[in-house]
Order: C-alpha cells, then structure tokens, then sequence
C-alpha cells in the first residue's frame, strides 16, 4: 500500500471516530431529541461519503460491501430534506463499527 493510501486511511478513521465521539455516551431518545447533535453526524457522514467517494483509483479496498454503503449513504441520509434522526442513529451504530474495522484491517494488511 502507498504512503499517500495510508494518510488516506488515516484520514478516514479521523472523520470515524469524529462521527463514533458525536455520539458518545448519549442515548438513542438524547440523540434524536436534539436537532443539533443530528445535523452534526450527518455532515460528518457526508465528510466520510465524500472522501469515499473519490479515493484514487489505486486505492486498494476490499470489495466488502461496506464500501457501496457508505458511498451512498445520501440516500439513506439526505441532509437536502427531512433528516430521519433514527435512520442517522441506525448508520452510526451498524455501518460505522464495520467501516472502522474494515479500514483497520487495511492497514495490517500493508
């Protein structure tokens, strides 16, 4: 794997943990009674999306289906209407421990 692959990773366990510390310690009913902590998550999730979105095509990823999930979270998660707090909740606590796990496995691969 590349030097400039790694500080990718890199980049993408930062926005990870960022999104995983949003949450910390609050409760499903905390987190969607307030508007604030969701509009947070959901542009950290679009950060993640993004930089998902254009990894170089030399990026050497699994083909672990987490990658499509978070490549089109926009529409699970759409930040130009309604935000369903709950469907925001459910990414954070289902899809984001797995992406973490798979960006860690990448770089024990290298």
């Amino acid at each position: 794997m590349s030097s400039s692959n790694k500080i990718l990773i890199n980049d993408l366990l930062d926005i990870v943990n960022s999104i995983e510390e949003s949450i910390a310690g609050e409760g499903f009913r905390d987190f969607i009674t307030r508007r604030k902590n969701i509009i947070q998550a959901v542009n950290q999730l679009i950060d993640l999306q993004t930089m998902v979105r254009i990894l170089p095509d030399d990026f050497e990823k699994t083909e672990n289906s987490i990658w499509d999930d978070i490549s089109t979270l926009d529409k699970k998660v759409n930040p130009e209407t309604e935000v369903d707090g709950e469907a925001v909740w459910n990414f954070i606590k289902k899809t984001i421990p797995i992406f973490r796990k798979e960006l860690i496995s990448l770089l024990k691969m290298n």
